[in-house]
Order: structure tokens, then sequence, then C-alpha cells
């Protein structure tokens, strides 16, 4: 019997025109090689008007040296095969928004709270992303308490500093100013106290309570029409971070440390260089810093 493990798992043996059984269906089992398996997965692609991602293909490879090590077990051959070493994928600019689009939406979601379809706790939530570099996670986002956050300064130099226990591990995060007011306004309104969590202060389950945002925030997008960026990529909440980071190293006209950048939103470097920077649009600001001329 065939290993396989999900449903996943049996459409890609079966696919009728390029699936596993369809393509090495009439192979000697010992004949097939690193090169044959290789050549499988270039007509994959070849099939395709994109290319498949290198996590899909290696399903296939994965799958495919499952069905290999049973014949192996029964002694039809003595070995499997290595797997074809993949190209990396290309590196995608990651779905934020376009200023003028981050704009609208605001506007949009203003709209929606004064017609009562959308509540403060919402908006608060989505504009605190985009004003702290934080992940929509469980862990980074819906795993905040009151007690993470301590606010800084006064007035208009006023900032907030979040303990983050995130992806990437424990971090001090500083947030840009704008984030003091939803954080006060959030602790003020909610009443909340020191133990409570930041957002959704009464559902216990965090996960869920990610759910609820994450899903409230996907129809917003649809409703307003900018689920899409112009070159077709999906936003999601995910897209409120990839615009602030986007957002400060333009509008900073090449000025901000992007190690510390890095550091601050717990994420490296090479991470910001490969899909934020690479595919910056130089703004009037950058270009005037490159030039050294005012506009």
């Amino acid at each position: 019997m065939i290993p396989v493990t999900s449903k996943d798992d049996w459409v890609i043996l079966k696919r009728p025109n390029d699936g596993i059984l369809a393509y090495f269906g009439n192979f000697n089992v010992s004949s097939i090689t690193t090169g044959t398996i290789r050549n499988y997965l270039t007509q994959l692609n070849d099939n395709r008007p994109t290319p498949l991602s290198n996590s899909t293909l290696k399903k296939h490879v994965i799958i495919l040296r499952k069905v290999l090590r049973l014949a192996r077990e029964d002694g039809i051959i003595s070995s499997i095969p290595e797997s074809p070493k993949l190209q990396p994928d290309k590196a995608k600019p990651r779905p934020g928004f376009e200023v003028e689009d981050f704009i609208k939406f605001c506007e949009y979601m203003q709209d929606r709270k004064k017609s009562g379809h959308l509540t403060e706790e919402f908006y608060r939530i989505a504009l605190f992303i985009v004003f702290t570099f934080i992940r929509p996670t469980v862990k980074e986002l819906m795993g905040l308490r009151v007690s993470d956050i301590t606010v800084k300064n006064e007035g208009k130099k006023a900032y907030i500093e979040i303990k983050v226990n995130g992806k990437t591990g424990f971090r001090i995060a500083a947030s840009m100013p704008e984030a003091t007011k939803f954080f006060n306004r959030q602790v003020e309104n909610e009443n909340l106290r020191s133990n409570d969590y930041l957002w959704f202060p009464n559902i216990t389950n965090r996960n869920y309570a990610l759910r609820k945002f994450s899903l409230q925030f996907n129809k917003e997008l649809e409703y307003s029409g900018l689920k899409h960026t112009n070159d077709g990529q999906t936003r999601s909440s995910y897209s409120l971070r990839h615009f602030a980071l986007t957002f400060r190293l333009n509008s900073s006209a090449g000025k901000v440390n992007v190690f510390l950048l890095a550091k601050n939103a717990g994420t490296s470097v090479q991470m910001l260089e490969q899909y934020y920077i690479k595919y910056l649009k130089p703004s009037k600001n950058v270009v005037a810093n490159l030039q050294h001329i005012e506009f």
C-alpha cells in the first residue's frame, strides 16, 4: 500500500496529466534516478504559467521517495536516489500598501466606524500594528498584556516600549510616537488592568482572538476593494506590517539605521534587503538624499 498521509498526497500521486503515477507509471522503478526526478519537476513547472514554489516541489519529491522506500523494502531496488537540488525561490515583494491605498483604507475604516459596521477596537488594532511593526500573530499581537507595555516620555516625544515574545525570540521594541494614543485609548476605554490582554481582553482563547481580527480584516479588504495589490498579490493583516516597514524605509530618505529597524521589528537586515528594500520605489525624499538637491 502506498504510504500517503493526507488527501493532498493522493492528489499529487494521481493527478491525471502530471501526477507521480502519470509520469512514472511506465518506468522500471530501478531506472528512476536523481536526473529523472529532476526532469519530472521541470515538467511540472513547464505545464504551468508560473513555477511551483520550492515547498510544493519538495512535497512531490517526498511522496515519490515514500514510494521508492517501499520498493527498497521489497528488495526491488537497493538504494533510493538523492533528491535533486532546487533553485532558490525568487524573492517577491511582500504585499503591503502603497501610501495612497493605505490612506484610502484608513478613510474607509473611519466611514465604517461612523456607520456602526466597524468597532473602534478593530481600528486601533490595525493602526497599532502599523506603528509598532509588530506581527499580527498569536504570540506577538494577541499575546500582549498591558504589563508588557511601558509608555516612555510625554507629549509629542512619547512612545511605547514593548516586551515581545515573538517569532525570532524575545525582544524589546520601540514604537513610532503614534502608537501611544492607540495604546492609551484601549487601556482607558476598556478599563484594562495590568495583567489583562491588550486586545480582545474578554476572549480567553487567543487563537480565536487572532482569527476574529484576521477574518474581519479580510472582509474589510474585500469591501474596500483593496484585497489585491497592483501586481495581483493578495493582502492580509500582515500587509499592515509590510506597509509599516516599507513606509519607514522610504520616508526616512535613507537615514534610518537598517540594522536597528530590523532588530526592532524582530527580523534581519537580509530579510529587509530581500523583501523590502529591493522593491522600494524611490520617493522624492530618497532621490533628494541621493542627489543632494532640494525639490
